[in-house]
């Protein structure tokens, strides 16, 4: 059994932040945020990843061009004793937001050949980020997080597996009482195997890429979490608590409302985003969505919990795609996020890397700032891993070698680069990929 303390919740972000999101009661109207009557500003540069290379295997130094340009200033906007991202600004056309400066953001797909270039697909809002239903195009990783009109949207499809998972520099704080997580969504859904969700696990035990044990791909969930899923039919999200690696999923779709359900009829769901809030304390988790002008209020579940040996998580939101046209389930799906608020809130920081991959033998990860103390270097891979010739444990054990796992290393203060090497991991030959780097220091 993994000896961990953990809370997970999934997505990270990069955008301006201001303004200050006011606490509200349950019973409260809160005005759902929209898409419309927003006037386009100035854009800033797109963010480039990496084209195909010829092998995906490589050599020392990748064929695909990695690097990645400055981070986005996405400063936090104070609430009390908590924070709150916003993510101002209407460029005139989408604008990438895959590298934001004080979050770490990981985007997956399962398939060697999307490794280097997503599959393409239709994301929501168009050239000049009208509102939904108009669309643009989308073929380039970085471009599968993106700003238009005051807040940011994820768009993925992935035919095998896929997922975006968003995390801020705040830990949720419930030591002293209740904490709560609340943002803003969509709920307009695209394809029933395309979702949202959110993780929150120890900042000791957290994992650059989170999933549920039952599905295909990674390496499961943190030893200790909390996690709430929209994976369901309905659209109804469920609780799954995590407690020594055992997974306790609280209920199915149809034993709870929908999240879409009472919301006025002509609203456009895709363009107009509703306010959901998580409230963690000590043996308990409650799950609302507030009252709009379009909305009624919705409790979702109460549930009561074991001790997890935490009071201090990770947060991370989260974007899967899962085959999403198969049997007819629909199209590849776009989720718009804005109001970020995490109270009360430990500030920590992160740091991410100028380069977003490294892959066949491996190479030279570099960081625009020395790590502080106590940091840790954190990403996902595939493959045996080494780290500046130190032979690297996932943070799980890998179940899969074929599957990416999620490394948390410690690394000394000062460091501004790193040498990864990759190599075969038991029957697993090969191909070998890294990527998404972050150095991450004081949240422990």
């Amino acid at each position: 059994m993994r000896q961990t303390r953990a809370l997970v919740l999934s997505v990270a972000v990069n955008f301006v932040l201001v303004g200050v999101l006011v606490a509200r009661s349950a019973d409260d109207p809160v005005p759902p945020t929209s898409d419309a009557g927003e006037t386009p500003a100035r854009a800033t540069p797109a963010l480039r990843t990496a084209e195909p290379s010829a092998s995906p295997t490589g050599t020392t130094q990748p064929a695909a061009d990695n690097s990645l340009p400055a981070p986005r200033i996405a400063p936090s906007t104070a609430d009390g004793a908590g924070v709150v991202y916003t993510f101002d600004g209407a460029p005139p056309g989408p604008e990438t937001a895959l590298r934001i400066e004080g979050w770490d953001t990981q985007a997956h797909s399962r398939r060697p050949e999307t490794w280097h270039t997503m599959e393409a697909m239709e994301a929501q809002h168009g050239p000049a980020c009208e509102a939904p239903a108009a669309a643009h195009h989308v073929s380039e990783w970085e471009d599968t997080v993106f700003g238009c009109n005051n807040h940011i949207m994820t768009a993925l499809n992935a035919s095998d597996y896929g997922v975006i998972y968003l995390t801020p520099g705040a830990l949720v704080d419930f030591s002293g009482g209740a904490a709560i997580v609340q943002w803003d969504m969509s709920t307009h859904r695209q394809s029933v195997r395309d979702w949202p969700d959110v993780w929150i696990s120890a900042y000791d035990e957290n994992l650059a890429l989170p999933l549920d044990g039952g599905l295909p791909d990674l390496q499961g969930p943190p030893e200790n979490a909390i996690h709430v899923s929209f994976n369901t039919t309905e659209f109804t999200p469920i609780l799954t608590v995590v407690r020594d690696g055992v997974e306790d999923k609280r209920g199915n779709g149809w034993e709870f409302p929908t999240a879409r359900g009472d919301i006025a009829p002509g609203t456009n769901q895709a363009a107009t985003r509703q306010t959901f809030r998580l409230t963690l304390e000590a043996g308990r988790v409650t799950f609302e969505r507030l009252a709009s002008p379009t909305a009624t209020y919705i409790r979702f579940w109460s549930h009561a919990i074991p001790e997890l040996g935490f009071r201090q998580g990770v947060v991370q939101f989260g974007h899967h795609s899962y085959t999403p046209t198969k049997d007819n389930s629909g199209v590849p799906g776009t989720w718009h996020w804005d109001n970020i608020r995490i109270s009360p809130a430990r500030p920590f920081t992160i740091l991410q890397a100028n380069e977003r991959f490294v892959e066949g033998d491996g190479g030279t990860v570099t960081f625009p700032a020395p790590a502080a103390a106590g940091a840790h270097l954190r990403f996902g891979a595939i493959g045996r891993v080494k780290v500046d010739g130190r032979d690297i444990e996932p943070v799980v054990p890998t179940e899969k070698a074929e599957h990416f796992n999620s490394y948390w290393v410690p690394i000394p203060e000062g460091t501004t680069q790193v040498t990864v090497e990759l190599d075969a991991d038991g029957w697993y030959e090969g191909p070998f990929f890294a990527r998404d780097f972050s150095i991450w220091a004081g949240g422990d």
